[in-house]
């Protein structure tokens, strides 16, 4: 396994081959696989068919507070019912309603009946059991790539939902970290409210090629976390720090662009300082986190994080409505002060206090 001492990543003799781990590794990566794969396609052809047809910042806006915002109510309670119940479990139940979703929204848009509120709905039933999937996905990774076993479920008795709430207000290092990555995803809320139109009216991007555009941020996250994997000796608190400052960099070139090419280069850079930021700050949750608390604590860090989405997206829908650029400086404002919040934030990798350790 890993440990963290000092702010490094360090294996530990019983660290496993990456290609050697069991099947139920390879079970649980192919759900995030589909997991992420249903998220990304919502998010990309939702998008476009919103913006196409309504032509309206206010209604992309719309659109990404309503995937969201069953993430951040559901959160807490979903992290109870992971630390109760097996999440594998949870996963299979949250993967099965959104092929029938997925499913059912197919034969409507077939059937020739394009309605926005479809959508609307849609994203509303896929965004909360992204709170369930996500969820468990996170506390069940750690558990099938190590030789650590997880805990057995707690008793209804000792699982309580504010367990997660109190372990964070407890814990500076992990709040300050909380307080960094909400304020970005405010900035993130912006970006998602006018990306659509801002790309097809502003720089003049093709609707068809709209998805390339989304799938250079997924890609470009995909080579951030690759990047880290590559080099994941060096301390933790710098990675972040660089993770944040390319945030911030992306945000703001991207405010002022002037072309197409600057436009995928700009969002690409964005998609990579995400990529790092997400393994980086992972590593540092679960190993600060413990296991016997790890979904009340994940899920209840998630729910709060996430909820800088819609509040961003609540600012940047009218905002965009007057300028498209405006979001994208105001985006580029927040992610600038979250690295003088992050520079005032504890070393987060000294957080290993427990429940039991603050007398609750």
């Amino acid at each position: 396994m890993l440990s963290v001492k000092e702010g490094v990543v360090v294996p530990t003799p019983d660290t496993p081959n990456s290609w050697a781990i069991g099947h139920k590794a390879w079970i649980t990566i192919l759900a995030a696989f589909v997991a992420r794969l249903v998220d990304s396609s919502r998010t990309t052809a939702f998008v476009v068919v919103v913006a196409v047809t309504t032509r309206n910042a206010l209604f992309t806006a719309a659109l990404a507070i309503l995937s969201i915002v069953p993430t951040i109510i559901l959160g807490p309670w979903v992290g109870v019912l992971i630390d109760r119940y097996r999440p594998s479990t949870i996963i299979s139940f949250s993967l099965g309603v959104q092929a029938v979703v997925a499913a059912e929204l197919a034969y409507c848009w077939l059937d020739e009946y394009k309605q926005i509120w479809v959508l609307l709905f849609a994203a509303l039933i896929l965004g909360s059991t992204r709170a369930f999937t996500d969820n468990s996905l996170n506390v069940l990774l750690p558990f099938v790539t190590v030789s650590d076993k997880m805990p057995s479920p707690e008793t209804a008795s000792r699982t309580r939902l504010r367990d997660g709430f109190v372990w964070i207000a407890h814990n500076p290092s992990i709040r300050g970290l909380l307080i960094v990555v909400t304020a970005s995803n405010v900035a993130y809320g912006m970006l998602s409210a006018v990306i659509a139109l801002f790309a097809m009216e502003t720089m003049h991007v093709d609707a068809r090629l709209f998805g390339l555009l989304t799938s250079t941020l997924a890609l470009a996250g995909l080579a951030g976390s690759g990047l880290i994997t590559a080099i994941g000796t060096v301390r933790l608190r710098r990675l972040l720090w660089v993770s944040l400052g390319l945030q911030a960099l992306g945000f703001t070139l991207l405010a002022t662009t002037w072309s197409i090419a600057s436009l995928f280069v700009f969002y690409g850079l964005i998609g990579l300082a995400s990529g790092m930021w997400n393994v980086v700050s992972s590593t540092v949750l679960m190993q600060s986190i413990p296991k016997d608390v790890m979904g009340r604590v994940m899920a209840t860090y998630r729910s709060i994080a996430f909820l800088g989405s819609p509040v961003g997206s609540g600012v940047g829908g009218p905002l965009g409505d007057v300028n498209l650029r405006f979001p994208l400086i105001a985006a580029s404002a927040v992610t600038l002060l979250s690295l003088l919040v992050f520079a005032r934030t504890p070393d987060a990798t000294a957080a290993r206090d427990t429940i039991e350790s603050i007398g609750y």
